[in-house]
């Protein structure tokens, strides 16, 4: 097996606080110079004029360079100062006070950045607060949110496991993580990078989707997961006897079908979770399984395409009556997994009904009287991203279910309680 090690490039410089004016005196934004990224970002703008109005403004770089831009306008208090934590806008991008305001209601500008090095990337984002006044920018700071904490180190996986290892900052043996992606394919390295910053070990595995792997998410071997489960035991700081596989979405549903056939699996983190195991998805005219077992087919709950999902196209309306008539032999044996498990939705999913598929995980595992803790979280006006990674635009996100606010505060929500289960698992 090969093993590529990359170093963590850190930004080695980045004009972390400006005043525009040259003068010490003048407005001042104050807010941590860099934080995880399921930290809320705490903003708080002093030395202005009191009683007067100014402009918050924030940017954000994607991965293509486009701005994404946000702007909320505050009246400073009486000390001249505006604590985004503690006050509403006047107007702008959102309503209320809310100390994410400004970056979940960040939106496309269409426009592009010149400077490469505020980029995002897996490790880290680089969030631009800006004061104006008027047409003025006054006071201006750059704000990394980082994905992948200094000190985390990947390596690359090529062989019989295909991914990216993150080790952890702690020493000792610990609770180690799989991590799947969804049908997108490839690896799911933001996650794994904050999982890793929190003191896990994790190897965010490909199982589809990339190189020398299967192009389509249909008839992946379970085994595939085994076999990491083997190779991640055998590293470092890993506790081989407390390994989680955590997955969102087509993830969550391979990793409770891979959990419920392999006992070395202690525990699940199950986001957007399916209770069934579906057809493949590809371009196959044939229906296969998803998943395979000992190279045999694992019963599957076929596609059924309704008149309602014919007319709308939406993956809702086809998922929904699939559900409904999904065959018993489909449903995940889920009372054979071998540790606790997480549940994690949102009850307006609309690529696929999420919510009721971990309420029949948790009824099912209930009837069976499973021995081990069952947490099923679930949010309102929150649809199919609601584990994603936070301090993110979400307007985006509106596709799948939900409203940018709610499901910005779920995702800190969903993540503390992710840290909180893993966190339960240590000795």
């Amino acid at each position: 097996m090969r093993i590529f090690r990359l170093n963590f490039l850190v930004l080695v410089y980045l004009p972390i606080a400006i005043a525009i004016s040259g003068q010490s005196a003048g407005p001042q934004i104050a807010s941590p110079d860099a934080l995880l990224r399921d930290q809320p970002v705490a903003i708080t703008v002093t030395g202005l004029k009191p009683e007067s109005s100014y402009t918050l403004r924030a940017e954000f770089a994607s991965r293509a360079g486009t701005i994404w831009r946000s702007e909320a306008e505050f009246r400073a208090d009486s000390k001249g100062e505006i604590d985004i934590s503690k006050m509403a806008p006047v107007s702008g991008s959102y309503t209320g006070v809310d100390p994410t305001g400004l970056i979940w209601s960040l939106q496309n500008s269409k426009e592009k950045s010149p400077d490469g090095l505020t980029f995002d990337s897996d490790d880290q984002s680089v969030l631009n607060v800006m004061v104006r006044e008027g047409d003025k920018t006054i006071a201006q700071k750059y704000i990394i949110l980082r994905n992948r904490d200094i000190g985390v180190s990947t390596t690359e996986v090529r062989g019989e496991v295909t991914g990216t290892f993150f080790s952890s900052k702690l020493s000792g043996r610990v609770p180690a993580i799989i991590s799947l992606g969804g049908s997108e394919g490839g690896f799911d390295r933001s996650y794994a990078a904050l999982l890793a910053s929190h003191g896990f070990p994790v190897l965010a595995l490909g199982y589809f989707g990339t190189e020398n792997l299967p192009k389509d998410l249909e008839r992946i071997p379970i085994e595939t997961v085994d076999r990491a489960v083997e190779w991640l035991a055998k590293q470092q700081g890993v506790d081989s006897s407390r390994i989680v596989v955590l997955g969102r979405s087509k993830g969550a549903e391979l990793a409770l079908v891979a959990a419920a056939n392999g006992p070395r699996i202690k525990g699940v983190i199950a986001i957007a979770p399916s209770s069934v195991i579906w057809e493949g998805i590809s371009q196959s005219k044939e229906s296969l399984s998803s998943w395979t077992v000992g190279g045999k087919d694992i019963p599957f709950a076929p596609y059924v395409k309704s008149e309602e999902y014919i007319k709308s196209r939406r993956l809702i309306d086809l998922y929904d009556p699939s559900f409904d008539k999904a065959p018993v032999e489909s449903h995940i044996a889920v009372e054979r997994i071998a540790g606790p498990i997480l549940l994690i939705a949102g009850k307006n999913d609309l690529l696929w009904p999420s919510s009721r598929m971990a309420d029949a995980i948790a009824t099912r595992l209930a009837a069976k009287n499973f021995k081990y803790k069952v947490l099923n979280r679930q949010w309102d006006n929150v649809g199919h991203h609601v584990g994603s990674v936070p301090n993110r635009p979400t307007a985006d996100s509106v596709r799948l279910g939900g409203t940018p606010q709610s499901i910005s505060k779920a995702q800190f929500e969903a993540w503390r309680e992710i840290i909180v289960f893993l966190n339960s698992l240590k000795r």
